[in-house]
């Protein structure tokens, strides 16, 4: 690993970071702005939050791209895996290939573009600290009880929230384009045996997803994962055109994440209609 990370530090003042501009935010758009100076209680609450996040992406040395030649890594396992799994399980030569250098490549690219991308825009990451940590930063505070900050700098938004059982810090992505992704029906390449046993296998995990991570958009199936595998399979459920778009950078405690935001642009959402139904008896056109 070209970058390992060192161990948390925690190597600065914290008292510094009481110099940034603190306010309570509002939403305008799909950003917060700043809309009033904040009490003393919330900003004890935000110096809390940015004293976890920078910890965290100092860290990780989020600037660097070593995290995300290892997520490269990831998929190129994973397709591996793929090949040989379906090719263990006897189906055609067409499918395999559609599948993995079909399909799978076409995320690997994409990957890679980001890659690039981050190559451009992650010093930025390190220029928010430094701005944090000299008291020069606008610090946006949201939600009910101060449960949240955004940072904004020109590429990049830091933000944290409070849940009930961790605090999650985000790097959230402008610049960076979508693609559009052309999934095959593989339906169509199947002979009669290895049709009957995908569409039970897709009636069974399209029903799942949409009842549990899956969520809506303008009637459209949509899913934030970031896991390798999730976006595999979810994919495969939705054959036709699918919005692919890396949008935010997780800091995690234990490792480094980007949420991949896929929607599928030829189906309509499940969820909330088979809550009640005979699942058994959806026709292979309904799922």
């Amino acid at each position: 690993m070209s970058g390992a990370p060192g161990q948390f530090t925690g190597g600065f003042n914290a008292e510094l970071l009481r110099r940034n501009r603190f306010c309570m935010g509002v939403k305008r758009g799909r950003e917060y702005v700043c809309s009033g100076e904040a009490g003393e209680d919330a900003v004890n609450k935000a110096v809390d939050f940015l004293v976890e996040a920078i910890n965290r992406i100092q860290h990780w040395r989020v600037w660097e791209t070593w995290w995300i030649e290892e997520t490269m890594d990831e998929w190129l396992e994973a397709r591996d895996r793929l090949e040989v799994q379906l090719r263990g399980g006897k189906y055609s030569e067409d499918i395999v290939n559609a599948i993995t250098g079909g399909l799978v490549d076409k995320f690997i690219n994409y990957n890679e573009r980001f890659l690039n991308y981050w190559r451009d825009v992650g010093n930025e990451t390190r220029r928010l600290i430094d701005n944090l940590m000299n008291g020069r930063a606008e610090v946006i505070i949201r939600g009910e009880g101060a449960s949240g900050i955004s940072v904004h700098s020109e590429h990049i938004t830091l933000e944290t929230d409070r849940t009930s059982t961790s605090i999650p810090v985000h790097l959230v992505l402008k610049g960076l384009e979508g693609v559009d992704v052309e999934v095959p029906d593989f339906m169509m390449m199947m002979n009669k045996e290895e049709y009957t046993k995908f569409v039970k296998t897709l009636r069974s995990l399209r029903i799942g997803f949409a009842e549990t991570d899956e969520s809506v958009e303008k009637g459209r199936p949509v899913m934030g994962t970031n896991q390798t595998w999730q976006v595999i399979f979810w994919s495969l459920l939705y054959p036709g055109e699918i919005r692919v778009h890396i949008n935010t950078v997780n800091v995690n405690v234990n490792n480094m994440t980007v949420t991949w935001y896929l929607r599928s642009s030829n189906h309509k959402s499940l969820k909330g209609k088979i809550k009640d139904a005979d699942v058994d008896k959806f026709s292979d056109e309904e799922v």
